[in-house]
């Protein structure tokens, strides 16, 4: 899908972070990995294996959102790579 910003591993600094955000504070070094969301249910979520999720996991890059955690789940969001 265009546009794509091509890259699947990000880095970046802490901007905002949600009430319930425990690890990290505004202004902390961040990387991501090629994985953004998952369905955070399944078994193999649930021991820390979201790369092999029942339901299938989310790339950074021009993957469809599936679970609503990297936006609105209509069928119609792709992720933009970084």
């Amino acid at each position: 899908m265009y546009p794509l910003v091509p890259g699947h591993e990000l880095s970046g600094i802490v901007e905002k972070v949600g009430k319930n955000v425990t690890e990290f504070k505004v202004g902390d070094k961040i990387g991501v990995g090629c994985i953004v969301e998952s369905c955070l249910k399944c078994n193999n979520c649930n021991i820390g294996r979201e790369q092999l999720c029942d339901n299938h996991f989310t790339h950074t890059y021009n993957t469809i959102v599936r679970h609503g955690l990297q936006g609105v789940n209509d069928g119609k969001n792709y992720t933009l790579g970084g």
